[in-house]
């Protein structure tokens, strides 16, 4: 993504930093700011497969939010990753290249002409992607697959920003993003989502699984009432229970009042699979500093609806603490907490995950300052 113009304080917070970090690799930067990446919630054999990944990526990836997910009714420590890519920056490149190199996979390759176009002035994708994110199942799977690509809306991080707002210009990206075909029926079924969003809802991310076989695509339906959700979903014949919706969201709708529904779109239609992100406050940005003690309050809760293990609750509650920490040697600054919590029905199957978040930037000194300001 290029930086805009003029720019605030609250997107300096997740721009590209002006001093990059000084480590070999992401995997370094991790070991280094190991102390606020609680056990309880990723160690042992998960901890070695997220460090045997990221020893494979630049440190700059993780100068932008990156996080984890963490299955909480699972009790091994273990969670997935989420990287976020900005353009024209070594991370960027990073993934033009792999997606370049003879033995790239399909997923990888078509990630690396994204961004290349998405790079390119005037071209098509630098109109309609204001970035991208890659997931890692790294949880269940060993071989380190490019398993999810999810591309941002332009001023994504803007509340006030109406997201993509043209169903057949989001499948045209998310069809170049995985290398796929566009699929007749998925369009039309994203077509009767877009004339079914409620007031006040909005598409800023979209994405699909490519590493996982599948040819769904993935719906983020942001800013969504409790109250709105089984109008909605039925506008689009989603076949699940909406009494099941209404009951999973309305012991925490006093906590998070907004929601973002997940929906998948497949060749044959809606899957039966419906997640339901719950945050604090509106904004990406804003969410960085999200209430530990409301947190707190949801951790509860998702224990006494046997959403969460105890132990991964008391990781939880630790990782909630939003704040800003240096790491033992003095040379990273670590911004750190809960991003949200996910809900997801698939039928009779109710699981709950937890989404923390990192950023992670050098620690200033005043000769630092004065070289990059002065």
């Amino acid at each position: 993504m290029i930086p805009p113009a003029s720019r605030d304080a609250l997107l300096d917070r997740i721009w590209p930093a002006a001093v990059p970090l000084s480590a070999a690799s992401f995997g370094e930067i991790l070991e280094a700011i190991r102390p606020w990446i609680q056990k309880a919630l990723l160690d042992g054999p998960g901890w070695k497969r997220v460090l045997a990944f990221t020893r494979g990526l630049p440190a700059d990836a993780a100068s932008y939010l990156f996080g984890f997910e963490y299955p909480l009714q699972h009790p091994a420590p273990d969670a997935d990753l989420s990287i976020a890519v900005w353009l024209h920056t070594p991370t960027a490149q990073h993934y033009i290249s792999r997606g370049k190199a003879a033995d790239a996979d399909a997923a990888e390759a078509a990630l690396a002409q994204v961004l290349v176009e998405s790079e390119r002035a005037g071209s098509f994708l630098s109109r309609v992607i204001g970035g991208a994110m890659v997931e890692y199942d790294l949880s269940t799977d060993a071989a380190f697959h490019c398993t999810g690509i999810f591309l941002a809306s332009p001023k994504f991080w803007d509340p006030a920003s109406r997201g993509y707002t043209n169903p057949g210009v989001l499948t045209a990206a998310l069809a170049a993003a995985t290398g796929q075909p566009e699929c007749d029926e998925q369009r039309q079924v994203v077509e009767k989502l877009f004339a079914a969003l409620p007031a006040g809802a909005r598409i800023p991310h979209a994405g699909a699984f490519p590493g996982r076989g599948s040819s769904a695509i993935r719906l983020l339906i942001a800013d969504v009432k409790a109250v709105d959700l089984p109008g909605m979903i039925e506008h689009i014949n989603w076949p699940g229970s909406t009494d099941a919706v209404s009951a999973a969201v309305s012991g925490f709708c006093d906590l998070t009042p907004y929601v973002t529904a997940s929906l998948d779109v497949g060749p044959g239609g809606v899957s039966p699979r419906l997640g339901l992100e719950m945050y604090q406050v509106p904004g990406p940005i804003q969410r960085l500093d999200s209430n530990p003690e409301v947190w707190h309050r949801f951790i509860d809760r998702l224990v006494e609806r046997d959403l969460c293990l105890p132990g991964k609750a008391a990781g939880l509650r630790d990782a909630a603490r939003a704040e800003t920490v240096s790491d033992p040697a003095g040379a990273l600054r670590v911004s750190k907490g809960i991003n949200h919590f996910k809900i997801a029905l698939d039928g009779d199957h109710v699981e709950a995950k937890a989404y923390t978040f990192f950023n992670v930037r050098p620690h200033l000194t005043a000769v630092d300052v004065l070289r990059i300001f002065g």
